[in-house]
């Protein structure tokens, strides 16, 4: 087994901010947590259930999620929604929150419930329309429930735009892609996606950025784009996006992130950024325009990635940061092929993000995609980590999901 390290991030946040985001560094004479205690301890059991992205905790203690549904050329494809009222254990279908021709690029969702009861679910819509108009359209939707996710209806377009050539032949990377959606404690409703147009138009070609809007509810129309991780120059590549956003004090949002490593092959890193503004503006470049993004977890061979990072706050603050990793694999994979072999691993950190442990394993079967962990709140598994991924198999893809009982150290 390869030797691999995770870069842990050193500086203190006065330096870690953009400017005038100044924050104390920590005490050093805090005593650090002992590497050598699992700090979650996971169940033996893995469950398979429903669902797949982006599991959310309802006020009542329900747990949801989405799944996608190929259909038929009839029916087409459609995202449905699914539940657990029993924290977990089982699940069933209990909604359509949307569907369409099956020749959309269709799903890549997400969730929040809002502080008003409504649930919200973003997803992304791509026609490629080439035999005919010889364009590309993209968009970021959005559908909404007042029923705990039984019945949805469409609620916006977050983002959209066409592209005037089929795009990936022609070196366009035009694309919209994965969302997370947020409400902040002051009651911003932001969604956070992927978007390689922005990129495009602005001569970035081949990049993409982790970008977000904020919900208008007078005009009820997503504004005000902010790049939330990016790079500043052309030539320094940037593929941020796949992200999770969390707000760790009043106003101090933390994002994890897919990205790249900046020189060749550019394998998949994590990386993080930082607002102290509710999202207005993010620390990816410092005070001299120098990149500022930093990173989460590596692998030290370079030929090896970690893609797909889900951020979780556990109790007193812990930051827990979930993503799948192919570094304990023979060979790396050819992830621009699709086909991926990775395992899931997490780091946490006791310090909002400023540094991170050595990684833990999480789930060593492989293949596997798409972690979702989220601190259960209600029920009779309050307190313990609910954790669900997909696991690719000969038969197809079925989601998998286990508790685990939280072991911190304490203070």
């Amino acid at each position: 087994m390869k030797k691999k390290i995770a870069l842990l991030m050193l500086c203190a946040l006065s330096a870690f901010f953009l400017v005038g985001c100044g924050s104390s560094a920590p005490d050093p004479g805090k005593e650090k947590p002992n590497p050598y205690v699992t700090p979650i301890i996971w169940e033996d059991t893995n469950t398979y259930s429903m669902g797949w992205k982006g599991p959310i905790e309802l006020t009542d203690g329900t747990i949801l999620s989405t799944q996608m549904n190929p259909g038929s050329p009839l029916s087409g494809q459609m995202i449905k929604c699914v539940a657990s009222t029993d924290g977990g254990k089982t699940f069933k279908e209990i909604g359509t929150i949307a569907s369409e021709h099956p020749s959309a690029d269709f799903g890549d969702s997400a969730m929040v419930q809002l502080s008003d009861g409504t649930i919200l679910c973003s997803y992304r819509y791509n026609r490629y329309n080439y035999p005919t108009s010889g364009k590309s359209e993209h968009q970021i939707r959005m559908s909404y429930s007042t029923d705990g996710g039984k019945t949805w209806e469409f609620h916006s377009v977050v983002s959209e735009h066409t592209a005037n050539s089929p795009g990936y032949n022609q070196g366009e990377q035009r694309g919209l892609w994965s969302q997370y959606i947020l409400e902040t404690s002051r009651g911003d409703i932001q969604c956070y996606y992927d978007d390689e147009n922005v990129c495009f138009e602005n001569g970035y070609i081949g990049h993409q950025w982790w970008m977000m809007k904020t919900w208008n509810e007078e005009t009820r129309t997503w504004e005000n784009p902010v790049a939330v991780g990016r790079t500043n120059t052309p030539s320094l590549l940037a593929r941020d996006g796949q992200g999770v956003v969390q707000e760790v004090a009043p106003g101090v949002l933390v994002t994890v992130f897919e990205s790249v490593r900046t020189t060749s092959p550019h394998r998949g890193c994590v990386r993080m950024t930082v607002s102290t503004d509710y999202g207005a503006t993010w620390n990816y470049v410092d005070a001299n325009g120098n990149d500022n993004r930093k990173i989460v977890y590596v692998p030290e061979d370079e030929n090896f990635s970690t893609l797909c990072p889900w951020l979780t706050i556990l109790d007193g603050g812990v930051l827990m940061c979930t993503f799948m990793t192919d570094e304990d694999r023979e060979t790396a994979d050819n992830v621009a092929s699709g086909v991926l072999d990775q395992s899931m691993k997490y780091c946490l950190s006791y310090d909002q993000g400023e540094t991170w442990s050595d990684p833990y394993m999480l789930d060593e079967r492989h293949p596997l995609w798409g972690p979702g962990v989220i601190l259960l709140e209600h029920g009779e598994n309050a307190g313990k980590v609910f954790y669900q991924s997909v696991l690719i198999t000969d038969n197809g893809n079925v989601t998998v999901h286990k508790l685990g009982e939280l072991n911190l150290p304490q203070e």
